[in-house]
């Protein structure tokens, strides 16, 4: 005889199918991504002296990760939330790319078209300025000397004195390298090509950004020093553990837009592949996003950018990154960093992920670390890899027998910051002394089996690299831990072989007579 069911068992069982998770568990997949999200954020705020950090990451068009850690301001009167503004830096630049990659499909420029002749007011005292193109301002290879820091960076004043005398300015200067010979961070070439869409479009850069690239994305926490908005939602910013003004960049295409991380994952949704936003998916043509992706980096000289984290596409700082590469998955990657506003954007365009983080305080750096952690993990939680590839252990070098033909390396090297001494001795010893930074420490270099020079505790490789350009240049491959975060790599050129200045007897005496004199 079977047991009477009573009215209670009735209950159950609708509760049950009304929310099966109860009896069965909440099938999240992402859990350890929300875990380590948090963990992460709090490490940045407890060792990387981070006052507030905000996060997120977005898959198929749904957000996976939303959170913030730190304070708003000192008097935390006020939390942090994911409407909460800050400074982006230089992810700004990636309003200006998008912003040029429009007008393209519009058939409205050429990327290989001269500047001048969208802008023919722009000139410069070098007659290669004619030289450079669209292409070049977006790839850093322009030639440009770099940052007209002038009237741009101010603590609560939006000016536009910086965008009014740009082009007087650089009609003064010359080009550091010929167009497109190397591609090297600059930032005036987004300040020239935010006004390039002006120009093109009739419109301010605020103006045409606005109307077509954050109200058709629906990133309506995305603003400049331009707008007219609520200043009072921005994150406040610390110097000396004290609390600043608003700091304003009037170089707005450069590194003067605020916005938070989830609009910034709405932008990265434009270069996916299928955003699941059918805004996203139309904002750009197919043609337009794939040619933001490929490695600009490489039509010049440079070294190779699989392990590194600078291999320039257009506008991206790379689309060639480790780890990503260990895995066959192009990441772009774009960082900021203003003087007390940090950000990083990393968007895997064929699985339709983005991550964001915006910090006050720390560098880009470590929102970097921390998205490719969380990344990696979303991946690994949906099937798309099988598993996460631990970092390498730092090993000491061991001595190994080196070609004598190394030794021809020895000599002078140089670059923006310092004067450097290279010795190669016949065992397989570099020793590198900063002749015009006494109080830097040599740095010794062992030549190893790998066929390259590896530091004492591991972290660097050097190698000599005879360029095209017939200059010799040191490459460095340098290993970051970040403790508690995780760890990534740089690859660059360091310095360059530099000749010696050969001199006539008069200056010589001139130089030595002031030599050592004090002023």
């Amino acid at each position: 005889m079977k047991k009477l069911k009573t009215p209670w068992f009735y209950v159950v069982v609708a509760i049950f199918m009304i929310f099966p998770s109860i009896a069965f568990g909440e099938n999240d997949i992402y859990t350890d991504v929300k875990k380590s999200a948090n963990e992460l954020a709090e490490v940045l705020v407890n060792d990387y002296n981070v006052s507030g950090v905000q996060y997120a990451l977005i898959s198929d068009g749904k957000i996976v990760v939303s959170g913030t850690s730190g304070i708003f301001h000192k008097a935390n009167v006020k939390t942090l939330d994911n409407k909460s503004i800050f400074g982006i830096g230089s992810i700004s630049k990636m309003f200006p790319t998008t912003a040029i990659m429009l007008l393209s499909d519009q058939g409205k420029l050429n990327l290989d078209e001269p500047v001048a002749t969208y802008l023919p007011e722009f000139k410069m005292a070098d007659e290669r300025y004619k030289e450079i193109t669209v292409r070049m301002l977006l790839n850093h290879s322009s030639g440009i000397m770099g940052s007209l820091y002038v009237n741009s960076g101010m603590y609560d004043y939006p000016t536009t004195l910086n965008h009014d005398n740009f082009l007087k300015e650089l009609a003064q200067q010359k080009l550091k390298g010929d167009p497109g010979e190397f591609s090297v961070y600059c930032n005036d070439g987004f300040t020239l090509a935010e006004l390039v869409v002006e120009k093109v479009s009739g419109m301010s850069f605020s103006e045409f950004i606005k109307k077509n690239i954050t109200e058709p994305l629906g990133m309506t926490n995305t603003k400049t020093p331009q707008d007219d908005f609520d200043r009072n939602r921005l994150a406040r910013t610390f110097k000396n553990e004290e609390e600043t003004p608003i700091e304003t960049l009037n170089m707005i295409g450069a590194g003067g837009v605020y916005s938070t991380a989830e609009d910034l994952c709405r932008l990265g949704q434009a270069y996916m592949n299928d955003p699941g936003y059918a805004a996203a998916a139309k904002l750009l043509s197919q043609e337009a996003k794939t040619r933001t992706m490929q490695k600009e980096y490489l039509r010049g000289i440079g070294p190779e950018q699989n392990e590194g984290l600078f291999g320039y596409g257009l506008g991206w700082d790379s689309v060639d990154a480790y780890p990503y590469s260990q895995y066959n998955i192009q990441a772009l990657i774009k960082g900021g960093d203003t003087g007390l506003y940090h950000g990083s954007m990393i968007v895997l365009p064929e699985y339709n992920m983005a991550f964001a983080a915006v910090l006050s305080g720390g560098s880009s750096f470590c929102g970097q670390v921390m998205g490719q952690t969380l990344l990696l993990k979303t991946l690994l939680a949906e099937n798309d890899i099988t598993k996460i590839i631990p970092p390498g252990d730092l090993q000491a070098p061991v001595l190994s027998s080196m070609p004598l033909e190394q030794t021809s390396y020895a000599g002078i090297y140089a670059n923006n910051a310092m004067v450097m001494n290279v010795s190669v001795g016949t065992e397989g010893k570099i020793t590198i002394s900063a002749l015009s930074h006494k109080d830097i420490p040599d740095e010794i270099y062992l030549y190893t089996s790998e066929g390259v020079f590896v530091n004492e505790d591991g972290s660097k490789k050097l190698t000599f690299v005879n360029e095209a350009n017939g200059k010799t240049y040191i490459q460095i491959n340098q290993i970051f831990n970040l403790p508690n975060l995780g760890q990534t790599i740089m690859t660059s050129y360091e310095y360059e072989k530099i000749e010696p200045n050969i001199i006539d007897d008069v200056s010589q005496k001139a130089w030595d007579e002031r030599n050592g004199t004090k002023y």
